[in-house]
């Protein structure tokens, strides 16, 4: 079944910082983050117990999602403690798969810089090489920058996607179009720089994904050796 991600992202305002988030190993039992006084947030490193996640939706959606300074006196969420939330049973229903058409290819625009990741505090910091710009995003970093959203025809990021197009103009493998769709969703905070953003549901989601995917391209390159 094709995946379907609804996320709603933690965008800069113009000429403000991102909450600065740290790792901490010291929070109480099944909470996923904390928020301080100064307006700095601490990531759980032990992660949930068992049948809990952490949902990086739901910490946003707790945050808030207008653009959010560290130093703001407009931040919404209230000090305290974002817990971890149960487990919901997962079920799905078995559908036929259809090959997804993908979007036209656009030359120049990977970032202005030539870097595949680029910091940001403001939109204007996520220029393309054709002069248009992306969204800066804030991810999980101590420094209260946050990262730019790359565009799909980025070829240092989505070289894998567009050899899937290639054929075709399609996404063929179900396998292929989730996990590119996960990957472009996740991309900013699969780059963080803290090791325990690995405690979230989605990216957890994201390396399942990954090793369907390679796991069936391997299986696809075997069969054609064997014959």
């Amino acid at each position: 079944m094709a995946l379907k991600v609804a996320f709603v992202l933690l965008v800069c305002a113009l000429g403000q910082n991102c909450p600065p988030f740290t790792c901490s190993a010291l929070l109480d039992n099944n909470v996923c983050a904390n928020r301080s006084s100064e307006g700095a947030y601490q990531l759980n490193a032990n992660g949930c117990n068992s049948a809990y996640h952490c949902s990086l939706a739901d910490l946003f959606s707790w945050i808030g999602q207008s653009g959010i300074s560290a130093t703001s006196t407009d931040v919404k969420t209230p000090l305290g403690f974002y817990s971890c939330v149960a487990d919901l049973q997962k079920t799905t229903a078995a559908k036929d798969w259809s090959a997804v058409s993908c979007p036209g290819r656009q030359a120049n625009r990977g970032f202005k810089s030539s870097q595949a990741t680029v910091t940001c505090t403001q939109d204007l910091d996520c220029e393309l090489a054709d002069g248009e710009t992306t969204t800066c995003v804030c991810s999980f970093r101590t420094d209260g920058y946050g990262i730019c959203l790359p565009d799909i025809s980025n070829d240092l990021i989505f070289a894998g996607y567009w050899a899937e197009c290639e054929a075709t103009g399609k996404i063929s493998s179900e396998n292929a179009y989730n996990y590119w769709t996960q990957y472009r969703t996740m991309y900013v905070y699969q780059q963080s720089p803290l090791a325990c953003v690995d405690i979230f549901q989605e990216l957890q989601d994201l390396y399942t994904l990954w090793t369907a995917y390679t796991s069936a391209e391997m299986l696809a390159v075997a069969v054609v050796l064997s014959v």
